[in-house]
């Protein structure tokens, strides 16, 4: 079979409603259909997920490529319309120190992390939350679920005042410990976003090297997700605060809380 034949075999296989051609050279066509350049056959492409947990050492989606796939959502916390409008200015609103073993105490690798972090994306809060699961490699019900335990997805939420280290918004920044977030951890969903994903997922990838160095956390290394979400939470490593919270975030993941008609009042 031909390769013009092939694609409009696969096309009509497929469903899809319009036929294809392949001008010379050419490698993909639409209708989710590409040629595979060695045999020559038509080949459907594979479906770029943007819900799905990235294993270390793995590389990443770019973050305009998620913000080009993420499913629409209505917006479920209006409250949160001006900071998920605002898209902040590096050096302005932010200006971030480098991941190093001199700063944070990580490995040199967790810099380039850092540097992916710019919170350029606008939307609803479902879909800021969703765009940074697939930027960070994480699953969205995982987001969604650790953004309900720390502010039921309230960007007003100011944590730990009493403690004189505030944290700020959806996913509960604190500049304290996490200097240069503070004000676009307060003012943008995608700054607080991106920036609490790129340090969960620096965890994960293994490159907090004082948790692994640190007395009695022999149990640290990467590809621990939920001791890494537990961290965010507590700073430790699998103390009684991180494992509490980690069960209720996966509370949270197994119920999905943010589809019940409840949720809109969680304050």
């Amino acid at each position: 079979m031909g390769v013009v034949a092939a694609v409009a075999s696969l096309a009509a296989a497929l469903a899809f409603s319009s036929s294809a051609t392949i001008a010379e050279g050419q490698t993909e066509v639409s209708a989710g259909v590409r040629v595979d350049q060695v045999t020559g056959e038509a080949v459907a492409k594979k479906r770029f997920r943007t819900s799905k947990l990235v294993r270390p050492g793995r590389s990443l989606p770019d973050g305009s490529r998620c913000a080009g796939a993420i499913r629409s959502a209505p917006e479920i916390r209006p409250d949160n319309a001006e900071e998920n409008r605002f898209v902040p200015v590096p050096g302005e609103d932010y200006e971030l120190l480098a991941w190093t073993a001199d700063t944070f105490g990580m490995a040199d690798e967790a810099d380039l992390l850092r540097q992916r972090i710019d919170g350029n994306f606008t939307g609803t809060t479902t879909e800021i939350l969703d765009w940074g699961a697939c930027k960070w490699g994480f699953r969205r019900k995982t987001v969604r679920a650790i953004a309900v335990a720390e502010s039921a997805w309230r960007m007003s939420k100011v944590g730990d005042q009493d403690k004189g280290t505030p944290s700020y918004g959806i996913l509960q920044v604190k500049d304290a410990f996490h200097p240069g977030t503070y004000p676009a951890s307060k003012t943008s969903t995608a700054f607080n976003v991106d920036y609490a994903l790129a340090y969960i997922r620096a965890c994960y990838e293994g490159h907090i090297d004082w948790l692994a160095a640190t007395t009695g956390n022999d149990s640290y290394a990467a590809g621990d997700l939920w001791g890494c979400v537990g961290h965010w939470f507590s700073g430790e490593w699998k103390d009684d605060g991180a494992l509490e919270y980690v069960q209720t975030v996966r509370g949270h993941f197994r119920r999905k809380v943010w589809k019940s008609a409840e949720f809109a009042h969680w304050k």
